[in-house]
C-alpha cells in the first residue's frame, strides 16, 4: 500500500511538473510574449508539446520582428522625397535604435563635394531618452578620428565591438572619442551606393557593455543598404532637379544652341553654341542635314525623320529628344525643337529651331529609374518576405490554440485519472490509521522500541494523508483552471450581500487562526454596500485563498479583511497582513501559475501549496471583469486587493 502511495505522488510529480512549466510558457504566449519558450524535454506526450511549442515562437518570433521592422524602414525610405532625407535617415535611426534598444545611432559620412570627399561629417543621429547630449564643438574637432572605423569596414560587412577597450593600437584616438561620447560597446555596417562606401552607420550603448549579434548587425547592413539607395536616389533627385533649373534658366537668357535649315538647298547653319555638343569646333560643321543626320545616332534617326515629316505635313512644331554621336566617340543627348515656315504657295521653306545638351539630366533620370527599381525590388522583396511570415504566424497561432486546447484536455484527463486512485489512497491510509490504533497500540503498550515503532507508523500515515490532501487539492485546483481556461466553468451567479462572502470566507479559515494565536484576525465591513451578481462559492474560494496566504506567511501581529467602495460602482476587498512580505521580483510574478514565493524559513526547500491559488483567484476576478494585485515591501507585511463591478441590480430587474 505504501508503493502504492509513493508511486502515486511520484507520478503525480512526474507529470505536473512538465505540465506547469508549459503552463508557464504558455501563459506567458497568451500576455503576448511571443519568445516565451517551455524548458519542457522528454519523449512523452507533454515533451513533444513543448519541443512544439518551443520550435515555432523561437523560429519566427525574432524573424518576424526583423521583417517587419525592415518592411518599415523600405517604406520610409520609398516615400522620402527631394528634401526629406534628413527626416527619413532621421526616422530610420530612430526605428533602429528602439529596436536594438541602443543608447546612440548616427552615420559618419564622407563629402559629396568635389574636394570634399575625403572629409567626415556626423550626418544624421538618434539618441535614446535620457542619453546626455553631445558636445557639438568636441565632434566637429574630432570627427576625422572614425577614418580608422570607415578603413577597416572596407573588408569586412560589419563590425562589432563588444568593449571599446579591446580596439587595436591602431584605433587608439577612435577609441578615446568613442570613450568621451560615453560609448562602451558599438557595432558598424557600411553605407554604400554604386560609386563606393559612402560612411557608415554606427549604434551603440553606454551603459554596460554589450556582445551586439549577427542578426543584429544584419539588420542594421540592410538599413544600411536602404539608407545608401535612398541618399543616393535623392542626389541624383537632386541633380536632376538642378539640371532642369539650369535648363530652364537656359531658355530664358536664350542660352540655347539655335538653328536655321533652308529645305530648298539643303544648307543648315547653327549657332557657335551647337557646335561644342558635337565635340567640333565652331565653323567645323558641314552645314548640310544630312551631315547633321550623320551626327544622329543611327537607332534615334527614324525617330528623328519622322518629328519632321510629321512637321511638313501637318504644318506644326516639333519636339524629340534623341542621341547624337561625339566627335570622341560618346553618345550625347540632345533636346531638339522646330517648326516649319511656308512659302506663299504654301510649300515647306524654312525650318527653324533650337538644340540643347540634356546629356546630364538624362543621365540623372536613369539613375534616378534605376534606383526607383532597386529600391521597388527591395520593398517588394521584404513585402513577399512579410506576407510569408504572417502567413507562417497564422499558422503557428492556429497550432498554439490547438495546443492549448490539447493541453487543457490532458490536464483534465491526467486529473480525473490521478483522484480515483488518490481518493482510495486516502481511505486506506486513514482505515488502516483507525485499526492499528485500535488493534496495534494497545498491544503494543509502552514496550519501548515496538511503541516507537507503532508511533513512527501513525506518523507516516499521518504524512500521507496530509500528503494524499495536498494533492488532492492539487488536482481540484488543476480541473478548476482547466474549466475557468477552457470556458467549461459552471459559474452559478446569484445576488449576494458581500459581508455574507465575508462571513463565509472567514468560517472557512478560523481552524487556521486557532493554530495561531498570536495573529489576529480583524474583519471590518463598510455598512449598507450594494449586492453582487456572483457564484458565491468562487468569489469565496478567492477571499479563502487570500486568508489562508496571509496566515501561512504571518507568525504574528494581525491578518486585516476589509470590505468597502473606494468609488461609485466598486467593491473592494482587501487582505493585509503584517507577515514577511514579498520581494518586488516576485511581486511581478506571483499571479502566475505554480509559482510560490518562498517562506521565512529558508530551511523549506518550497511552501506547502499548489502554486495555483493566486492564478485562479485572477481567472475568477478577471471573469467578473474585476482587477486583482498585490503591495507589499519586504519585512514590511503584504496587502492583496480584489475590485469588482457593481451592477445595477434594480435596473436589470
Amino acid at each position: 500500500m505504501l508503493l502504492a502511495v509513493l508511486l502515486g505522488a511520484g507520478l503525480a510529480r512526474v507529470l505536473t511538473v512538465p505540465v506547469r512549466r508549459l503552463t508557464q510558457a504558455a501563459r506567458r504566449v497568451a500576455a503576448g510574449d511571443l519568445a516565451a519558450a517551455a524548458p519542457v524535454t522528454g519523449l512523452d506526450e507533454v515533451g513533444e508539446l513543448g519541443q512544439a511549442f518551443n520550435a515555432m515562437t523561437e523560429r519566427l518570433v525574432r524573424r518576424l520582428e526583423i521583417e517587419l521592422l525592415v518592411a518599415q524602414i523600405s517604406r520610409r525610405c520609398l516615400e522620402s522625397g527631394l528634401g526629406e532625407t534628413s527626416a527619413a535617415a532621421e526616422a530610420v535611426l530612430a526605428m533602429l535604435g528602439q529596436f536594438l534598444a541602443a543608447d546612440s545611432v548616427f552615420t559618419v559620412m564622407r563629402g559629396t563635394d568635389r574636394g570634399a570627399e575625403h572629409k567626415l561629417r556626423l550626418a544624421h543621429e538618434w539618441r535614446a531618452d535620457g542619453t546626455p547630449a553631445a558636445d557639438a564643438a568636441r565632434r566637429a574637432s574630432t570627427i576625422g578620428q572614425y577614418g580608422w572605423l570607415l578603413s577597416k569596414l572596407r573588408g569586412t560587412d560589419a563590425l562589432r565591438v563588444a568593449d571599446v577597450q579591446s580596439l587595436p593600437p591602431p584605433a587608439g584616438e577612435l577609441r578615446q572619442v568613442l570613450q568621451a561620447e560615453g560609448l562602451r560597446s558599438f557595432m558598424a555596417v557600411p553605407v554604400a551606393s554604386s560609386s563606393g562606401m559612402r560612411g557608415a552607420l554606427v549604434a551603440g550603448v553606454m551603459w554596460g557593455r554589450r556582445a551586439f549579434q549577427e542578426e543584429e548587425s544584419t539588420l542594421l547592413a540592410m538599413a544600411a543598404e536602404m539608407l545608401g539607395t535612398v541618399l543616393e536616389r535623392n542626389a541624383a533627385l537632386g541633380a536632376l532637379k538642378a539640371s532642369e533649373e539650369r535648363y530652364a534658366l537656359a531658355q530664358k537668357a536664350a542660352n540655347i544652341g539655335s538653328w536655321e535649315w533652308d529645305i530648298p538647298s539643303g544648307r543648315l547653319f547653327w549657332s557657335d553654341a551647337i557646335a561644342p555638343m558635337f565635340g567640333m569646333q565652331p565653323g567645323e560643321f558641314a552645314g548640310t542635314y544630312k551631315s547633321f543626320l550623320e551626327r544622329v545616332h543611327p537607332d534615334d534617326r527614324k525617330l528623328v525623320l519622322d518629328a519632321v515629316g510629321a512637321s511638313f505635313r501637318h504644318g506644326v512644331g516639333y519636339n524629340v529628344e534623341h542621341r547624337i554621336l561625339h566627335a570622341n566617340g560618346s553618345e550625347r543627348w540632345v533636346a531638339e525643337a522646330g517648326e516649319v515656315s511656308r512659302d506663299a504657295r504654301g510649300r515647306p521653306e524654312r525650318m527653324r529651331g533650337i538644340l540643347q545638351d540634356i546629356t546630364e539630366r538624362k543621365w540623372a533620370e536613369e539613375a534616378l529609374a534605376r534606383l526607383n527599381r532597386r529600391l521597388e525590388q527591395l520593398v517588394e522583396a521584404r513585402t513577399r518576405d512579410l506576407g510569408q511570415k504572417a502567413v507562417e504566424l497564422e499558422t503557428a497561432n492556429v497550432r498554439l490554440l490547438e495546443l492549448d486546447q490539447m493541453k487543457t484536455s490532458f490536464l483534465t484527463s491526467v486529473s480525473h485519472e490521478l483522484r480515483t486512485p488518490l481518493t482510495s489512497i486516502l481511505g486506506f491510509a486513514k482505515l488502516i490509521a483507525k485499526d492499528f490504533s485500535r488493534h496495534f497500540q494497545g498491544l503494543a503498550g509502552d514496550e519501548g522500541r515496538l511503541a516507537d515503532r507503532g508511533r513512527r507508523i501513525l506518523d507516516n500515515l499521518e504524512i500521507i494523508g496530509l500528503e494524499g490532501e495536498r494533492l488532492t487539492r492539487l488536482i481540484n485546483d488543476l480541473l478548476d483552471l482547466a474549466k475557468i481556461e477552457s470556458g467549461k466553468m459552471d459559474w452559478r451567479d446569484a445576488r449576494i450581500a458581500p459581508d455574507t462572502l465575508v462571513t463565509q470566507a472567514v468560517r472557512a479559515v478560523s481552524s487556521q487562526f486557532a493554530q495561531k494565536p498570536d495573529v489576529r484576525l480583524v474583519v471590518e465591513i463598510a455598512p449598507a454596500l450594494p449586492e453582487l451578481m456572483v457564484d458565491p462559492d468562487r468569489v469565496t474560494q478567492v477571499l479563502i485563498n487570500l486568508l489562508h496566504n496571509a496566515i501561512k506567511f504571518t507568525t504574528h501581529g494581525q491578518v486585516r479583511l476589509e470590505a468597502g467602495m473606494p468609488r461609485a460602482g466598486v467593491l473592494q476587498l482587501r487582505v493585509e497582513d503584517t507577515g514577511q512580505g514579498i520581494h518586488l521580483a516576485d511581486l511581478e510574478r506571483i499571479f502566475d501559475k505554480f509559482y510560490q514565493v518562498a517562506g521565512h524559513d529558508t530551511r523549506v526547500a518550497k511552501p506547502a501549496g499548489t502554486g495555483l491559488g493566486l492564478a485562479i483567484c485572477r481567472q475568477i476576478v478577471e471573469h467578473y471583469k474585476g482587477a486583482i494585485w498585490a503591495e507589499s515591501a519586504w519585512g514590511q507585511g503584504s496587502a492583496f486587493i480584489v475590485e469588482l463591478p457593481v451592477p445595477d441590480l434594480e435596473a436589470a430587474a
